[in-house]
């Protein structure tokens, strides 16, 4: 199922665009940590370096986390500012347009102002398409943060995993 979907968003793509492709959790370096935890040939040192490394990675991964979480709260205020106001000029746009479709395609109307009533109304409503598209941006913001969030929250928990793990195994 997922796959699937990767498959349809990558066929959309444009040539432009620049994707990175790689593997969630090697951020936070935990699957060579794991490696490194695991293994039996490495030394103390090695064991050592790599729960260090692993605990500035969480470090900097809750620091992200407290980040992002901190600007949700205004980022979800303007998203929502945003709605309310371009709604309510989308949804009068939409009825000015339909008014002008309904006088376009009215029983006494001529030919030419049954065009110039379809262009109004186009008109009208590629700006109330604007508007929602306006929405959709905004919306789309606040789920990239909410997105993030939860890709370093499943990094932080992959990393305390490893270090909880990691010490039943010296116990």
């Amino acid at each position: 199922r997922h796959m699937n979907e990767y498959i349809n968003y990558y066929d959309n793509l444009s040539e432009e665009e620049l994707m990175h492709y790689g593997v969630v959790g090697m951020k936070w370096g935990v699957r060579r940590a794991q490696k490194t935890l695991s293994s039996k040939n490495s030394t103390d040192a090695d064991r050592k370096l790599a729960l260090d490394r692993l605990e500035k990675h969480r470090v900097k991964a809750n620091a992200e986390v407290a980040k992002l979480q901190g600007k949700r709260p205004k980022l979800e205020e303007r998203v929502n500012k945003k709605i309310t106001k371009h709604e309510t000029k989308a949804a009068e746009l939409a009825d000015k347009a339909a008014k002008h479709n309904r006088k376009a395609y009215g029983f006494m109307s001529t030919k030419e102002s049954s065009e110039k009533h379809i262009y109004k109304a186009n008109k009208l409503q590629a700006k109330a398409d604007a508007k929602m598209a306006d929405i959709a941006k905004a919306k789309s913001m606040l789920a990239e943060n909410d997105a993030k969030t939860a890709l370093f929250k499943k990094g932080l928990k992959d990393i305390d995993k490893l270090l909880v793990d990691n010490g039943r195994k010296l116990t």
